[in-house]
């Protein structure tokens, strides 16, 4: 019985190392896949997380931007709101200006012309005065050449009728009206010409 064991038992001896080779090669087979799954595992995860990374930074740069864009956007929204509040402002300035230069143009020519109405009427009376001085000057000439057309004041026509009447009626004749004598200036009272040949005495 014991030869019987010894075979298998040398069998088993001749075929041990084999076998542990075998499970050796099985068992770091194992460790090296487990490795490079470790590894494969680890590299997809670094991926993954540069990926992540990646986007994340994609992501904040996109959001940078735009809060950017929409910085400059509003910036410039503003700048177009102040630049059109300031040419509304420069067109009214302009505008009153113009109204102000309008009114003070209109001033100016209704004072132009008042002034020239002005010397126009003073010129016209100027003329009307020299043309008066004129007709004076003309009337004293020819009043100064004919004195026999002077006109008698109503003392003297008077007079000049009392004495008429009275050397025609004679003395004891009464006139119905009296002479009229001038109380002021009785000496400066101009004698009337002779009428038809008669001579006045006073």
């Amino acid at each position: 019985m014991g030869d019987l064991l010894l075979p298998p038992v040398l069998v088993l001896l001749l075929l041990l190392p084999g076998l542990l080779l075998r499970l050796l090669f099985l068992l770091l087979l194992w460790l090296l896949l487990g490795t490079l799954l470790r590894l494969l595992f680890l590299l997809l995860l670094w991926l993954l997380l540069g990926t992540l990374l990646r986007l994340l930074f994609l992501l904040f740069l996109r959001l940078l931007l735009s809060t950017l864009l929409r910085l400059l956007l509003l910036s410039l929204l503003l700048l177009w709101l102040l630049l059109s509040a300031l040419l509304r402002l420069l067109s009214l300035l302009l505008l009153r200006l113009l109204l102000l230069f309008f009114r003070l143009g209109l001033l100016l020519l209704f004072l132009g012309l008042s002034v020239l109405s002005a010397l126009v009427l003073l010129r016209i009376q100027g003329s009307k005065c020299s043309e008066k001085q004129e007709q004076n000057s003309r009337a004293d000439k020819s009043d100064s050449f004919h004195p026999s057309t002077s006109m008698p004041n109503s003392s003297d026509l008077s007079i000049l009728l009392h004495e008429t009447f009275s050397s025609q009626s004679g003395p004891g004749h009464h006139l119905p009206f009296a002479p009229i004598t001038s109380k002021t200036t009785p000496a400066t009272t101009a004698r009337p010409p002779s009428m038809g040949g008669m001579e006045i005495r006073s």
